[in-house]
């Protein structure tokens, strides 16, 4: 059992930023046996709306709601760099 108390082993990822860094890793994600893009977040809603599309998972406007999201294992952060350090502090308080 996993800590979402079901036998699938997968993480489930959320993804901080659906610009160009998520892009990059977009299909290693994406094909990962062992991964599930749970959740996203971006200002943008035409991104959060793909994504949403793309992935059947929730997209949220804040990193906020994304690190509140219960069901997340990890926090994959591909926000602007100048983000990060605010990003990881979130995202580790939530656990």
């Amino acid at each position: 059992m996993n800590d979402h108390g079901t036998a699938d082993s997968r993480l489930r990822l959320g993804i901080a930023g659906l610009g160009r860094g998520f892009m990059a890793m977009r299909a290693t994600l994406s094909r990962h046996p062992r991964v599930v893009l749970a959740a996203a977040v971006d200002p943008r809603e035409e991104a959060r709306r793909r994504f949403t599309a793309d992935y059947d998972s929730p997209a949220y406007a804040t990193v906020e709601e994304l690190c509140a999201d219960p069901t997340l294992d990890a926090v994959y952060i591909a926000t602007p760099h100048q983000f990060h350090a605010a990003h990881v502090a979130l995202a580790a308080a939530a656990g």
